[in-house]
């Protein structure tokens, strides 16, 4: 997998985004930085308030239709990320802090750079305990 990095406007703190849609039967992943999807107004108007690393939180126009079908602790649940709906759809936005980049996987180059400084170090560490 290869890393985005976010080219839109920087914002205060930029976080990737995962959005999941549920349409039907299809459950719809894209994956973004929050600095892209602010250009567009779909996604400005719908996204949550609260963006912070690891949150979820539905889209706006869910969360009304939550507020005047469900009632008590299952509306709680439901907003809170705790339960879903399973027959009904859903769009719900995903932050995650964007320090390497937007993915869920390292790059393999970062990789075995890393593998190749521990074995130097190791190496080293080898080298001088035998001279001394």
């Amino acid at each position: 997998m290869h890393w985005k990095l976010c080219t839109g406007r920087r914002v205060i703190e930029d976080f990737c985004v995962k959005l999941v849609e549920k349409v039907a039967d299809q459950e719809i992943v894209t994956r973004g930085c929050l600095s892209d999807l602010l250009l567009y107004t779909q996604h400005r108007e719908m996204m949550p308030q609260v963006r912070r690393q690891g949150y979820c939180g539905n889209a706006k126009d869910y969360q009304s239709y939550l507020m005047s079908q469900l009632k008590g602790m299952t509306l709680a649940e439901v907003v809170m990320g705790l339960f879903s709906d399973q027959h009904e759809d859903y769009k719900r936005y995903c932050f995650c802090n964007d320090w390497n980049g937007c993915n869920h996987s390292p790059p393999r180059y970062r990789n075995s750079q890393l593998s190749y400084q521990t074995m130097f170090a190791f190496l080293i560490y080898k080298f001088t305990s035998f001279i001394f």
